[in-house]
């Protein structure tokens, strides 16, 4: 006879309680949403559990230096034009030090 959805629900926390398992949240925006779904296009993996969980222990086997560009925080670089310079220039009075 076939398990309740009572009954399935009760093996299934038996067995997180079992293993330890933790339950991570974590909330994105759409384009780190589509960051990884492009991720898992392009190795197809149909979870996103199985994706990030890949993602996780792929960089942890790399090390610690391996995996500092991994674990970077991307960083936009902000390039000031010389017009922009001497617009600022003139609009930012000079401070003590000048």
């Amino acid at each position: 006879m076939a398990m309740t959805a009572r009954e399935r629900s009760a093996l299934a926390a038996a067995k997180r309680e079992i293993y330890a398992e933790k339950e991570l949240r974590h909330r994105v925006r759409p384009g780190i949403e589509k960051m990884l779904a492009d991720l898992m296009i392009w190795h197809q993996v149909d979870e996103q559990n199985e994706a990030i969980q890949n993602l996780i222990l792929n960089a942890h086997s790399l090390g610690p230096e391996g995996s500092t560009d991994a674990m970077r925080t991307p960083r936009h670089e902000i390039t000031v034009s010389k017009r922009v310079a001497e617009l600022l220039d003139a609009f930012i009075p000079p401070t003590e030090d000048d």
